[in-house]
């Protein structure tokens, strides 16, 4: 693309809206042709460069206004440092909870766990295939896969990983 309006073509604008409202590009990427900022780059960082005709700042980021994923209309498009980005959107409130969410999801994640400490170490001893492995404990042949990798998480009695590196000290 050379041009905001090559850009604005290739975009689902809704008809009520007009240029106001958002211009969603089905995209990711997108590959930008000029003097500045040439190559394919985040769909938004080339809208900000079409706009203004500049690379963005070192160090800085675009970012969206409107809380569209896909917008690049430049009217929506902000540059910022992430430091500063994180300070509007502490100030905005929109992700006020997430974290506790997240926090109280994992703490119901550990009581989830289909298999013990017990029926992963029989795993790792087991001669057999995943497939008949996953049948026997009823999950499925990449829990097997992780339990094998020693990536499965068993919340249950968990060992001191310092256990028996002091023997005989107090």
């Amino acid at each position: 693309m050379r041009t905001l309006e090559d850009l604005r073509q290739r975009c689902r604008i809704d008809p009520d809206e007009g240029d106001d409202g958002c211009w969603l590009f089905d995209h990711s990427h997108a590959y930008v042709a000029g003097a500045e900022g040439t190559g394919v780059m985040a769909s938004r960082r080339a809208a900000w460069i079409l706009a203004h005709g500049k690379p963005v700042k070192a160090g800085y980021r675009v970012f969206g206004k409107c809380g569209e994923r896909g917008c690049v209309n430049p009217a929506h498009l902000r540059a910022l440092d992430p430091a500063e980005h994180g300070r509007s959107v502490a100030a905005s409130g929109a992700l006020k909870g997430v974290a506790r969410r997240v926090l109280a999801n994992r703490a119901i994640g550990r009581n989830r766990a289909k298999l013990t400490a017990e029926m992963v170490a029989q795993i790792n001893a087991s001669p057999d295939t995943g497939v008949a492995l996953a049948r026997r404990y009823g999950v499925s042949t990449e829990t097997i896969s992780k339990a094998r990798r020693s990536g499965y998480a068993c919340h249950g009695a968990q060992t001191n990983p310092w256990a028996g590196l002091m023997k005989g000290r107090r």
